[in-house]
């Protein structure tokens, strides 16, 4: 079989070229465990510094629109470096005459659709809600005089911020998410030998669970969805593995165990969360680096 595979039709052949360069290389395994790092540090990097760290201009604003150009690469990435994405893999119509393939595109753009108009609306919502503060900071007396200004933050901030653009965000990446589960449903993959490379692949999900229990904490009743989320998901997909017989497996299921090591830890962090702050409150009502 060659790189390229050959269909004949009845008035032309078509040669079809790899989605994604490189599938063909034996430790292509390696690649895998490096995107399960860097997609979710790339994430949790640009949704942990605008909170802990407090970075006043413009600039500290639309530094937040950078993260999806940089992330959803990276995360279409781990789903092109899938078997479905191979040369030889099954090119037979799966849904609606699409291929597999075409249908985890599709499934992909519609994800990564939600997940930038999620993105663009949080991170403009802030911009506001910042131009609107640093009004009524200077002007304390416009309060008074136009007491629509306080409606006009309570928008911005909560309903477009806090609650549409955090959930339009979240979903997407949920999808995205699920597209990787889906598309390495059935990958065996070789088991891990190398001591560092079990540890780096470990810490693949230990970040995305930090991105899990970071998005429960700051979501308004994020605690609650986070919770639900990661049991409805973790649940099924650890029964999933135990009956492969790759539940405790060194990376036999790539993907799927580094996705299952983070919904573990991701629920060990919210319950912690919850117990320590005494309720289902995010960061915010919590009054945790509330601003």
């Amino acid at each position: 079989m060659t790189s390229s595979r050959k269909y004949q039709s009845s008035d032309k052949v078509r040669n079809e070229e790899p989605v994604f360069e490189g599938l063909e290389k034996k430790d292509h395994d390696k690649r895998i465990i490096i995107l399960l790092i860097l997609a979710p540090l790339w994430t949790l990097i640009f949704t942990i510094i605008p909170v802990v760290v407090k970075v006043k201009g413009i600039g500290a604003d639309i530094y937040r629109f950078v993260e999806p150009i940089v992330s959803l690469p990276l995360n279409y990435f781990i789903l092109a470096s899938s078997e479905v994405f191979d040369n030889n893999s099954n090119s037979k119509p799966f849904v609606l005459g699409l291929s597999e393939r075409g249908f985890l595109n599709v499934w992909f753009m519609v994800a990564a659709a939600f997940y930038a108009q999620g993105a663009g609306m949080h991170s403009t919502a802030i911009l506001a809600k910042h131009w609107l503060q640093n009004l009524i900071t200077e002007k304390p007396d416009i309060v008074t005089s136009y007491p629509e200004v306080n409606d006009m933050l309570y928008y911005f901030q909560t309903t477009l911020e806090h609650v549409v653009g955090h959930y339009m965000y979240a979903f997407g990446s949920a999808l995205i998410s699920w597209s990787h589960l889906f598309a390495y449903r059935r990958q065996v993959h070789k088991v891990i030998e190398s001591k560092s490379r079990l540890a780096f692949w470990i810490l693949g999900g230990v970040i995305y669970s930090l991105i899990l229990g970071g998005v429960a904490i700051e979501f308004p009743k994020g605690t609650i969805v986070g919770l639900v989320y990661v049991l409805i998901l973790g649940i099924p997909l650890g029964i999933y593995l135990f009956k492969t017989g790759d539940l405790l497996s060194k990376g036999k299921r790539l993907v799927l165990q580094s996705y299952l090591i983070g919904y573990i830890i991701g629920f060990f962090i919210i319950v912690i969360w919850v117990i320590a702050i005494g309720g289902f409150h995010d960061r915010k009502s919590a009054g945790i680096l509330a601003n």
